[in-house]
């Protein structure tokens, strides 16, 4: 039982790393095409 619930919680946390990753990757690709937009536009 104590490995189970010892278990649990680092699966939460990998779980919320990799979405903060995620989260950072898609902000620098929203970052890079706004970028190339206005280069474009200037």
């Amino acid at each position: 039982m104590g490995g189970a619930s010892l278990e649990n919680p680092s699966k939460g946390s990998w779980w919320c790393c990799g979405s903060l990753i995620f989260l950072l990757l898609v902000l620098l690709m929203f970052e890079l095409i706004w970028c190339t937009v206005l280069v474009s536009v200037l």
